[in-house]
């Protein structure tokens, strides 16, 4: 018995009008793809595997959802959930000889990964500038006069050595953001061919 999805969809594409026939050569498609490349009968042979596989792409929902396309720290937080779920398989399979130096390999990463994400690098040099600077933001100070209107004007450095501070901070702070980024890339260019059993 051979199921026939477009006829399944007639009832309920007739209002869409136009539509309905770019629908329905769409689900034609899909249709035939299911059958050519036996999709549907490798669901109904082994409908378990296919409960996983939505369940694993369901796990993965938390992390898409809260993605936006200009935000490289999700794409930071996918792959180090990735190697955190690879270095699992790798503890709780054991399919390799070499398992555990393949899982340390993976940890590396991900506590690199972890550093880039948590953003942390200079947390000490802040705390330190503001107690002798005071407040390191905002570099304009909001002044309202008495007719209501507000003035920015800039924080007083009369030597210069706030700025300098400043500048020497957030350099140290991409210096180590790129060093990390640049060890990441490098160390897994070097071990992740073996990450893949």
């Amino acid at each position: 018995m051979t199921l026939n999805v477009i006829d399944m969809t007639d009832g309920w594409l007739t209002d869409w009008g136009k539509e309905s026939g770019r629908f329905k050569e769409w689900v034609r498609e899909l249709h035939l793809d299911a059958v050519n490349h036996g999709w549907a009968r490798s669901i109904a042979k082994q409908p378990g595997r296919w409960l996983r596989r939505v369940g694993h792409v369901m796990s993965w929902l938390p992390f898409l959802w809260d993605d936006y396309d200009f935000d490289q720290s999700y794409l930071w937080m996918m792959v180090r959930e990735k190697l955190k779920r690879m270095r699992g398989h790798q503890e709780d399979e054991r399919l390799i000889s070499d398992w555990k130096r393949v899982a340390g390999e993976i940890h590396v990463a991900e506590m690199v990964l972890t550093r880039l994400i948590e953003d942390k690098y200079v947390d000490e040099d802040w705390e330190k500038h503001y107690k002798e600077f005071g407040e390191a933001f905002p570099h304009h100070l909001r002044y309202e006069k008495p007719d209501g209107s507000v003035v920015h004007r800039p924080r007083p450095d009369p030597d210069g050595r706030r700025g300098k501070d400043i500048k020497r901070i957030a350099d140290r702070e991409w210096q180590c953001k790129r060093e990390d980024a640049r060890f990441l890339g490098d160390y897994m260019a070097k071990h992740w061919w073996g990450w893949w059993s």
